[in-house]
């Protein structure tokens, strides 16, 4: 089984990851961490340079190689709701993490400057051009901000939903 986790920049999506994979005992993939270590990139470095489409071709090509792993927990980068094409790729459940922007507000003041969220408006723009994408990207929605409780809700959706069973 392969669970994606999508969402807005600053969502949780890697924090969450982590965590999950621990308690399902899955392996976890951060897709960044896996772009830039398999193409040797920096994502910041090629954003910054105006090299996105570049880097969105990467992220495809990356969903594409992790097809044929089971047990694992990927968070995907915020913009892969981006590409129709990367729908038919996430072959597994796709977990939307919605984070109301006030909350992405309040988080992105204290979180690492991200390129694509460089200016005030930024945040606000991108929440507005990707929530119906990311939407129309899941299977699950959760808008759960706590992390224990947000493990907890997805777990007890896994077993409702027949995706796991107790032993």
């Amino acid at each position: 089984m392969k669970i994606y986790l999508i969402g807005m920049p600053l969502s949780g999506k890697s924090t969450i990851g982590k965590r999950l994979a621990e308690e399902l005992r899955f392996q976890f993939i951060d897709l960044d961490i896996y772009v830039e270590k398999t193409y040797e990139i920096n994502i910041d470095d090629m954003l910054k340079n105006g090299h996105e489409d570049l880097f969105r071709a990467l992220e495809t090509d990356a969903l594409k190689e992790i097809l044929n792993m089971t047990d694992v927990v990927v968070a995907t980068g915020g913009g892969i709701v981006l590409s129709d094409e990367n729908y038919d790729f996430m072959d597994g459940l796709t977990i939307f993490l919605d984070v109301k922007i006030q909350e992405l507000k309040k988080r992105e003041k204290t979180a690492k400057k991200r390129p694509l969220l460089d200016n005030e408006d930024a945040l606000s723009k991108t929440y507005r051009e990707r929530i119906e994408l990311y939407y129309s990207f899941a299977d699950i929605i959760i808008t759960e901000t706590n992390i224990d409780e947000i493990i907890n809700e997805i777990i007890d959706t896994l077993y409702e939903e027949g995706f796991l069973w107790k032993l």
